[in-house]
C-alpha cells in the first residue's frame, strides 16, 4: 500500500469512477442543469400548470428580463433557460 500524501501536496483531484484530473482541467459539469430537456421542457412545464397568474414560468422570466435587460448578471445556467414556450 502506498504512502498517504497530505491533501495540499496532491496534484490530482478525485473524480467519480476513479482516475483523477489536473487542477487546471476540471471534469465537465454534471447535474440537472446540464440536461437540456429538463431546462427547456420539464422545469418550465412544472411552473405553468396549476399556478395562478403572476406565479407562472413566463412571469418569472419577465421579472428577470425587466430587472436585467442587459444580461449583466447572466450565467450559462440562466442563459440556457427558455424565455417562453
Amino acid at each position: 500500500m502506498g504512502r498517504a500524501v497530505p491533501w495540499p501536496a496532491r496534484t490530482t483531484l478525485p473524480v467519480p469512477g476513479g482516475g483523477g484530473c489536473s487542477p487546471r482541467r476540471r471534469p465537465p459539469p454534471e447535474g440537472a442543469w446540464t440536461d437540456r430537456r429538463a431546462l427547456t421542457t420539464t422545469w418550465p412545464g412544472a411552473f405553468r400548470t396549476g399556478f395562478p397568474a403572476g406565479a407562472r414560468w413566463e412571469d418569472a422570466v419577465a421579472v428577470l428580463d425587466r430587472h436585467d435587460p442587459g444580461r449583466v448578471f447572466g450565467s450559462p445556467f440562466v442563459d440556457a433557460l427558455p424565455s417562453s414556450g
